[in-house]
């Protein structure tokens, strides 16, 4: 028996950033670059921004997130508005996927100005 495989994961490469740089407490924009390894622009995917901030129990913080699916701008361009409810540490994750398949995820961390 042969286990069956998932999709493909594709070598894309996914710059992130934001605005304003570094996010801050309240509303953000952010930004998603995609470019495949012939380093021409990826379009057509549906890009996810997914916000994650684990809960913190003994300062009564119960765990928070916020995401969004960012707009195909054009040029391998995504863009989209996420609200952050507290500054902090935020992990992120960038997730593109096509035809309801991700093909490619990228994670990082980001430290949002202002207060809890």
């Amino acid at each position: 028996d042969k286990a069956i495989a998932g999709p493909a994961q594709e070598s894309l490469q996914i710059e992130f950033n934001t605005d304003p740089t570094p996010p801050q407490k309240g509303a953000n924009t952010v930004r998603v670059k995609l470019t495949g390894t012939d380093g021409k622009p990826v379009t057509g995917a549906q890009v996810n921004a997914i916000f994650f901030k684990p809960a913190m129990p003994a300062m009564g913080m119960a765990a928070e997130h916020a995401q969004n699916t960012l707009a195909d701008k054009g040029n391998g361009q995504y863009e989209g508005h996420v609200q952050l409810e507290t500054g902090g540490t935020w992990a992120v994750s960038v997730v593109v996927q096509r035809g309801g398949q991700t093909v490619a995820t990228r994670k990082l961390s980001v430290s949002a100005m202002g207060g809890m």
